[in-house]
Order: structure tokens, then C-alpha cells, then sequence
């Protein structure tokens, strides 16, 4: 004689007791979230169970970091390797690190890029340099008159 699997209980023979199955589990039709669920920590919820009529709590489980794409944590320079960094797109946090070098390609547009800036920056210092008028030995800077109107 085998009495039925409740909410709480398997299936269960009357008469030594022997258990067949799981319990069935409460059924919650309208719950109410009293915790919500985070990537990291559950959650509960409360109700009646539509089966048993008992008041429930139940655990929402956590719902884990969605990772989103690498970005750049720190920038890798000439000298120094950069960090790139994974984060969960939901809560923030960095799941995953790693390091990274520059490739040799993107060195080279760096120098390239460094030595156009010197020599912009030459020319600049050159066209300054023009209009300086050497007078015993030092640089003195000319004097601009300005022309007034009607005078």
C-alpha cells in the first residue's frame, strides 16, 4: 500500500516505510519576491502553495555574472605591458585580467607617431625662432608697432 508523493515527502509505503521518487514540491502560483537574485547571492520568495495551502519561502537561485567583451583595464605602452579586463555587463565587477603586449606593429605606429609630433614641434620651435633678433650674443623678441587709424 503506497501512499501518494506530497509537497514534502515521496511516495511512501504504508507499511515498511520505503520511499520511491522525490516529493512533488510546493507549487507557488502568485509569489512575491522578497529578495531579489544577484549575480553573486540568491534570492527568496514568498507565497502559498497552491497544493499543501502552506505559507513558503522559497530560494531564488543567484544568477551568475554574464560576461561582457575585454576592454582595456590599463594601456600597454612601448615599455610596458597593458591589462585588458573582463566584466559582468549586470553588476560590474571584473570576472577575468589578463596582460597584453603591443604588437610590433603597433610600436611602430607609435614611433611613427612620435616622430611626427618632434618634428612638428621642431617646426613650430623654428618658425618661433624666426622672428627673434639676435643682438649681442642673446635673443630679443622685436618690437611690433601697431599703426593707429587717422594718425
Amino acid at each position: 500500500d503506497w501512499i501518494d508523493a506530497t509537497c514534502t515527502e515521496p511516495k511512501t509505503c504504508s507499511r515498511c516505510g520505503k520511499t520511491d521518487g522525490e516529493p512533488l514540491g510546493h507549487k507557488i502560483e502568485n509569489p512575491t519576491v522578497t529578495k531579489v537574485a544577484t549575480c553573486t547571492e540568491a534570492g527568496e520568495e514568498t507565497g502559498t502553495c497552491s497544493v499543501c495551502h502552506q505559507d513558503v519561502t522559497e530560494t531564488i537561485p543567484a544568477t551568475g555574472h554574464s560576461l561582457g567583451q575585454w576592454e582595456i583595464g590599463t594601456q600597454a605602452t612601448l615599455n610596458s605591458a597593458g591589462e585588458k579586463v573582463q566584466k559582468c555587463t549586470v553588476c560590474g565587477q571584473i570576472i577575468n585580467k589578463d596582460s597584453y603586449e603591443l604588437t610590433y606593429e603597433e610600436k611602430q605606429a607609435i614611433r611613427k607617431q612620435q616622430q611626427a609630433e618632434q618634428e612638428r614641434q621642431k617646426k613650430q620651435q623654428e618658425q618661433q625662432n624666426k622672428h627673434l633678433a639676435v643682438f649681442d650674443n642673446s635673443f630679443v623678441q622685436p618690437l611690433k608697432f601697431g599703426i593707429s587709424e587717422g594718425g
